[in-house]
């Protein structure tokens, strides 16, 4: 069993990321998918297109877990996450939580703690949304 991490994004900003943390961690993690929102984009579109990336995570990589990444809370790729989190929220085998406010060193946290804990298990879902949103706050100081 795996968590799949996907990045529901405006533009390439999603992609852009994944390029970074390929570069950091010398490779393309396994399990990460982006998906970017264009202003020409059919919201309803958009919707499928991500479910069906799901549901591809889900069935051919085995990701048990969905973690959705966004960028912008109440903005169009924040307002399809929580349309998937609605379709999903009752479907067997698969859970799906989301976060906004993706940044690079939230990314690299969830990369890095999703299949880890002090067992060597899955970590749970509730769990890395947590480490997402504290790699937020870690990651942001102030220089003097």
């Amino acid at each position: 069993m795996n968590t799949g991490i996907l990045l529901i994004t405006h533009s390439t900003f999603g992609e852009v990321l994944i390029q970074n943390v390929s570069h950091i961690l010398g490779k393309r993690p396994a399990d990460l998918n982006s998906l970017g929102v264009f202003p020409e984009d059919n919201p309803d579109e958009v919707l499928k297109l991500s479910s069906s990336l799901i549901n591809l995570m889900h069935k051919k990589h085995n990701c048990s877990q969905i973690l959705i990444l966004t960028d912008l809370f109440g903005a169009t790729p924040s307002n399809i996450t929580q349309k998937l989190l609605q379709k999903y929220q009752n479907a067997k085998n698969i859970k799906i939580k989301a976060v906004s406010g993706l940044s690079l060193p939230m990314l690299l946290k969830v990369i890095f703690y999703r299949n880890q804990n002090e067992d060597n298990k899955e970590t749970e879902l509730e769990q890395l949304c947590q480490k997402a949103i504290q790699a937020v706050c870690d990651g942001t100081k102030i220089y003097e």
